[in-house]
């Protein structure tokens, strides 16, 4: 990832006993010129906060889409929630 958000400005929730923050991805583009051959790292963006682009690694592993929640803990790992393991893990949540 190159910019991670402020953590302090963002949602937090308890996952497993630690502390994330997580963002829903509303668009998942590639961000790549036309013409040039992709390096597949893919720009996310929120329904609030800063877009960011995440790398090859995060993509093969993740394979995230709109709806999902990018989930960034505190102590810098970055992770996905898939939409609806996210709503199932936290009723009421808008994300």
């Amino acid at each position: 990832m190159m910019t991670k958000p402020a953590q302090e400005q963002l949602p937090q929730y308890q996952h497993f006993g630690k502390v994330v923050i997580t963002l829903r991805i509303v668009t998942v583009t590639d961000p790549t010129a036309t013409g040039a051959e992709s390096d597949g790292s893919r720009m996310l963006t929120f329904q609030s906060g800063p877009p960011i682009r995440v790398y090859d690694e995060y993509v093969r592993m993740y394979k995230p889409e709109a709806g999902g929640e990018y989930v960034l803990y505190t102590h810098g790992v970055e992770s996905y929630i898939p939409p609806k393991a996210f709503e199932e893990a936290t009723p009421g949540s808008d994300g």
